[in-house]
């Protein structure tokens, strides 16, 4: 399947800061793509930070307004301490592969707006830093 869509983590399509210009600005580039969230694994109301050589995973969570699935990717880019790109490779930060599809695709059931939620952990067996 051919990805739809690319989700940048660290992010296009969701950051943690809003600065004007930069890569990482909180909000979606997509109008069908709501209800982004990114959190420690089990604390929805928890700060989005992994701390490197302990197993704390992220989950990405979000909801397209949409009745097809679609085939999303996620990609890592460092980011600077402006939440600006930098020149740091992918291979300089991670063990593994930058970037990969979201897996887990669940269809809304018995809703008045039929959407369609994707859902993934980072590190997991594909992506590890």
């Amino acid at each position: 399947m051919k990805p739809s869509s690319l989700l940048v983590i660290l992010f296009y399509f969701i950051g943690l800061t809003t600065y004007a210009d930069s890569i990482c600005l909180t909000k979606s580039y997509a109008p069908q793509i709501k209800t982004i969230q990114l959190y420690k694994q089990g604390f929805e109301l928890s700060q989005p930070i992994i701390q490197l050589g302990v197993a704390d995973p992220l989950e990405l969570h979000f909801d397209e307004l949409t009745t097809q699935n679609k085939s999303y990717k996620y990609r890592f880019i460092h980011c600077n301490a402006n939440w600006m790109p930098s020149n740091t490779m992918p291979s300089e930060f991670l063990k593994t592969q930058y970037e990969e599809y979201v897996l887990n695709i669940e269809p809304s059931f018995n809703t008045l707006t039929p959407y369609i939620h994707y859902s993934t952990s980072f590190p997991n067996e594909h992506i590890q830093f």
